[in-house]
């Protein structure tokens, strides 16, 4: 029986202040007539679900099942620096719009489905369609990785590979950087960061608010306060 190519595309890493954002797609082949809410057969009795609800355990033996049962996979890097560069020009929506339909056309499918990463899931499928100029069938749906096995594997792909590359950071500045999104424990890093520095660090988005204050706050204060 002829199988289908069905890719599925997520994130991780698009709100965070420190570090890259990972996109990744991944590629499943379904014979014809295999329900794409199931996962492919060749992936045994492994479940898929949302990365985020996954332990680091289970996200790596997932992913080591995901890359020996796939057709393909493709993962796209986006460095801090990179980020602040777009972002004179982009929103990150159209940023993570662009990266989605680049592995789109590197990649032969049947079907796509992508996590959608606007709240309006619509206008960021019509957005995909025009960038890709394709007329195959394209799904764009919120929580995806939730409803569809391949953005699952996706979800899972990107979030192992945005972890080992924060926790390759961490070995190389001998600190903890945490998850990097906006919380008070990134603020902190940051804080003694630029305390140390004098500037903000190489891996943190200069372009996002958090970043801005952190600089803001450490000018106007009196160096003694942030020994």
């Amino acid at each position: 029986m002829e199988n289908k190519k069905i890719i599925g595309i997520d994130e991780a890493g698009k709100g965070p202040v420190i570090g890259p954002m990972i996109v990744s797609g991944v590629v499943f082949q379904y014979p014809k007539n295999r329900d794409i809410k199931k996962p492919p057969k060749s992936f045994g009795k492994y479940g898929l679900t949302d990365s985020k609800k996954l332990s680091t355990e289970e996200i790596n033996q997932l992913s080591k099942q995901i890359k020996k049962t796939s057709f393909s996979i493709e993962i796209k890097c986006l460095e801090a620096p990179h980020i602040d560069r777009l972002r004179e020009e982009k929103t990150m929506n159209k940023i993570t719009i662009d990266a989605f339909s680049l592995i789109l056309k590197n990649n032969d499918f049947d079907i796509a489905i992508l996590d959608a990463a606007d709240v309006d899931e619509n206008r960021f499928l019509e957005k995909v369609k025009e960038k890709i100029g394709s007329k195959k069938r394209i799904i764009s749906e919120h929580q995806a990785d939730e409803r569809y096995p391949v953005v699952s594997a996706a979800s899972i792909i990107s979030k192992k590979e945005r972890d080992k590359r924060i926790r390759d950071l961490e070995k190389i500045i001998k600190k903890e950087i945490g998850k990097g999104y906006p919380t008070k424990d990134t603020k902190e890093f940051l804080r003694k960061w630029i305390s140390e520095n004098k500037e903000l660090p190489i891996f943190c988005r200069k372009s996002w608010k958090t970043s801005k204050e952190s600089l803001k706050n450490f000018k106007q204060s009196n160096l003694g306060d942030y020994d």
